[in-house]
């Protein structure tokens, strides 16, 4: 289709180029769209939700305990994927 006798470093620097304008575009279109989502009732409810403490003493260990779930929660994903990925993978091979 096209006939052109460019540098291996050249194709290199242009896709690298092309990669990064893509990725660039795609975050601050994803930045745009969250940001406009959460501009309504739902932001409220999450800025509420978000910076809330735990009442009484554990309010020192809310930034604790939130990083414990979120991480139990990626782990018991992560788990259940790779058991996805074994089944799948003792059905067919």
């Amino acid at each position: 289709m096209f006939n052109v006798d460019w540098a291996d470093w050249v194709v290199g620097v242009v896709l690298l180029a092309i990669s990064l304008f893509l990725l660039i575009g795609c975050l601050i279109t994803l930045t745009k769209i969250l940001s406009s989502l959460f501009k309504g009732p739902t932001g409220k409810l999450l800025t509420k939700w978000v910076n809330s403490d735990l009442p009484g003493f554990g309010k020192y260990f809310t930034g604790f305990i939130a990083i414990l779930v979120i991480y139990l929660v990626f782990y018991f994903y992560n788990l259940s994927t790779l058991k996805i990925f074994m089944l799948i993978y003792l059905k067919y091979f």
